[in-house]
C-alpha cells in the first residue's frame, strides 16, 4: 500500500460519525477536536452518581470530604473523559456496559432458548409404568384403563364384564401372531390381563 493511501476495513466506519460539540454561541471551546457529546452525557451521568452517592451511609462520608470543586467539576469530568476514550472491543463504554448487564442478567444454561438448570443436576420425573417388551412370549398379568391403544401380539381370548367396560383377556398360544390385533380402550374402559 501506498503511503498516501488509507485503508478502510469496513464502510460501517466510514458512516459511523460521533457527533461533538466545537463551540457554545459564539466562545469556542478550547478543544482542539472539540468534545463528544456522549462526553457531555457521560459527565451528567457522573454527576448524577456522585449526588447519589452524597446522600449514602458510607461513601457520603468520601464525597463530602472533597472539595466542592472536585466533587462536582474535576471528577465528573475525568470520569467521562476516561468513559470516552474506553472502547471495548470498539464499542463505546455504554454498549459494552450495556452488553455486560445483559450477559449478568442473562442465564447461565438454555435449552430451545429457555432457561434450564445446569449439567449434573438431579431432576425427579413422574412416576414411570414399565412393562415386560417383545423379547418374552407369554403376557404379564397387568391392568390398563383406556383412553389408549393396546397392541395384542399373542392370540388372546377375552370376555366382556360390566356392561363393555372392563375387558378381561387370556393368553391361548405361545405362537406369535403375524399380525398383531390392537385393542382401542375409550376413556374410563379397563383391559385386563390374566396369565396363562
Amino acid at each position: 500500500m501506498d503511503d498516501d493511501q488509507l485503508q478502510i476495513r469496513s464502510y460501517r466506519v466510514c458512516f459511523e460519525l460521533e457527533r461533538r460539540i466545537y463551540r457554545l454561541e459564539q466562545w469556542r471551546l478550547p478543544v482542539a477536536w472539540g468534545v463528544p457529546l456522549r462526553g457531555v452525557g457521560y459527565a451528567a451521568a457522573a454527576l448524577l452518581a456522585i449526588l447519589l452517592a452524597g446522600g449514602l451511609p458510607l461513601l457520603g462520608g468520601l464525597v463530602h470530604a472533597l472539595p466542592p470543586p472536585v466533587r462536582y467539576l474535576m471528577l465528573p469530568l475525568a470520569i467521562a473523559y476516561g468513559l470516552t476514550a474506553l472502547r471495548v472491543d470498539g464499542r463505546p463504554a455504554h454498549a459494552a456496559a450495556g452488553a455486560l448487564g445483559r450477559h449478568l442478567l442473562a442465564p447461565r444454561w438454555v435449552c430451545g432458548f429457555a432457561a434450564c438448570a445446569p449439567v449434573g443436576t438431579i431432576a425427579r420425573l413422574g412416576d414411570v409404568t414399565v412393562a415386560p417388551d417383545h423379547t418374552g412370549s407369554r403376557l404379564r398379568r397387568g391392568r390398563l384403563t383406556g383412553p389408549c391403544q393396546v397392541l395384542l401380539r399373542y392370540p388372546c381370548a377375552g370376555q366382556l364384564r360390566r356392561r363393555g367396560r372392563r375387558i378381561v383377556v387370556c393368553q391361548t398360544s405361545d405362537q406369535a401372531l403375524y399380525r398383531g390385533k390392537t385393542v382401542a380402550l375409550g376413556d374410563g374402559q379397563v383391559l385386563e390381563v390374566r396369565g396363562r
